[in-house]
């Protein structure tokens, strides 16, 4: 296990124990009949490609990030699927370096599909607080199953930490 890879994994085992997030084994849960599916990944990004930034490199309103993130199992790190979207800044925030964006991204696991859009505030990446987002199961097993993506920056610039809950 490379030493990223080992970092990622005791970060997200700190914050399952405080609560932050669920760390759970990705399996289907009956309860009542109703299925639900709470998993928790580790998120390397693959592919980034940013359009545009200012004169300067830097954000601004309109500045759109396209990426690939590879999903691999916090346990033992198998590939577990991929997270294919974007992120565009529509406003600027209320205090320096907040932007607030709207992402969309396809959630692709071995048992389905998952579609994810919302907004999210670009100055809680630094700080790695978590950001969550509206989630619907588009095929598979998650096929009309609805809930919540959520996603924290474990360590830049590539290694994210992702959460995936939903329910029917």
């Amino acid at each position: 296990m490379s030493s990223l890879f080992a970092r990622a994994v005791g970060l997200l085992a700190t914050l399952a124990a405080t609560g932050a997030v669920g760390l759970v084994a990705a399996a289907p849960a009956e309860a009542g009949g109703r299925r639900s599916y709470d998993e928790t990944y580790v998120e390397t990004i693959t592919k980034m490609v940013f359009s545009n930034l200012d004169p300067q490199g830097r954000d601004q309103v309109g500045t759109r990030r396209d990426y690939t993130t590879a999903l691999s199992d916090p346990k033992d790190g198998a590939a577990e699927g991929t997270v294919t979207g974007y992120c565009v800044i529509l406003w600027p925030g209320p205090t320096e370096g907040h932007f607030t964006s709207y992402c969309s991204e396809t959630v692709a696991l071995t048992r389905g599909s998952v579609f994810t859009w919302g907004l999210v505030d670009t100055g809680k990446v630094p700080a790695r607080e978590v950001m969550t987002i509206n989630a619907v199961g588009v095929s598979g097993e998650y096929r009309h199953l609805r809930g919540t993506r959520s996603f924290w920056l474990v360590q830049e610039p590539v290694l994210w930490g992702g959460r995936v809950a939903l329910r029917r």
